[in-house]
């Protein structure tokens, strides 16, 4: 045998090798922010209607009655304010003076007076038995 030449090229890398043994579990990482909302799900079916409960004190005698004047009496006064409003209850000439004097009474009122007037008019000249008797 001769003696030795100078190396060669270098070779083409190798097959990769085979996977190494999994490693220990690592450390548990901090919470992630939540998520959304999920959709509303399907109702349920309703439940058995619970105990009957004990029955009332039904307070003393006329307790009930009480309740209802004070009802009808604050109804009373909400009618009152409309009908204020809407000029049913106009206060009477010169009841006052100075600054916040009083207006005289408004159109409707001396409309319905008119109307009154030409009522009876009209009354006067509808045929009645005793009209007709007369001519």
């Amino acid at each position: 045998m001769g003696p030795r030449g100078p190396p060669g090229e270098k070779g083409s890398p190798g097959k990769p090798g085979l996977p190494g043994p999994v490693g220990p579990q690592g450390e548990k990482g901090e919470k992630g922010p939540a998520g959304f909302p999920g959709e509303t799900g399907i109702k349920g079916e309703r439940g058995m209607p619970g105990p009957k409960g004990d029955p009332g004190d039904k307070g003393p005698p006329g307790e009930g009655i009480h309740q209802i004047r004070e009802a009808l009496k604050i109804l009373a006064e909400r009618v009152l304010i409309l009908e204020t409003m809407i000029g049913i209850h106009e206060p009477e000439p010169g009841s006052g003076e100075g600054l916040f004097a009083t207006n005289t009474p408004g159109f409707y009122r001396n409309r319905r007076q008119d109307l009154s007037v030409e009522y009876r008019d009209l009354l006067h000249r509808v045929p009645t038995k005793k009209n007709k008797d007369e001519q």
